[in-house]
């Protein structure tokens, strides 16, 4: 019988963090939130108000390091999303929200392929961009054409060149920008 009462007791404190757990993930939170201004707008809910205090704010970090956890570039999810007080081992008898982990581990594969993607396009990029600068100018007679290059000094006596193709495609996207400003200041009168 006293078994049975223990293991029922834990079951309704389970439901009850569970329930505050819930509360919680209905928050607009963010990985700026601090206690103090949850706790005030959550003091009136029966779910707050069944836990003591400690565990409030315990749940609350553990909810706070699957925020940081989703923010973060990586979407890393670490055993911290797993109840841990210190960021290592869960702690015994910490209720595990596996749906939260499966939630951040999927968050943190898409956040890596994403990475992954953004990082092959900059690789493009500088290829291509290596491939320009080492293809041979086209001038017409050899010598410093204006129609070869346009060169432009700062004060600094840096030096930058522009070979034709890229002249062209500045025209070309300054003429779009252009067309594109003419068209809104047209809509706005």
């Amino acid at each position: 019988a006293r078994e049975a009462a223990a293991a029922e007791a834990a079951a309704a404190r389970e439901a009850e963090e569970r329930a505050f757990l819930e509360l919680l993930a209905r928050q607009p939170l963010t990985p700026e939130s601090v206690w103090p201004h949850v706790r005030a707008a959550l003091a009136d809910e029966p779910a707050y108000q069944a836990l003591d205090p400690a565990r409030r704010r315990e749940l609350f970090a553990v909810v706070m390091r699957g925020v940081a956890e989703a923010a973060s570039p990586l979407g890393g999810a670490s055993t911290s999303a797993l109840g841990s007080s210190d960021g290592g081992e869960p702690r015994p008898g910490a209720p595990l929200d596996l749906s939260r982990i499966e939630t951040l581990r999927q968050e943190q594969a898409r956040l890596r392929a994403e990475y992954g993607e953004m990082e092959r396009k900059l690789r493009e990029m500088e290829r291509l961009m290596r491939e320009r600068e080492t293809r041979p100018k086209t001038g017409g007679g050899g010598g410093a054409s204006a129609s070869a290059a346009a060169t432009k000094e700062l004060k600094d006596g840096m030096l930058f060149s522009f070979d034709e193709d890229t002249i062209a495609d500045m025209a070309a996207s300054t003429g779009q920008i252009n067309g594109v400003h003419r068209e809104q200041v047209r809509r706005s009168r």
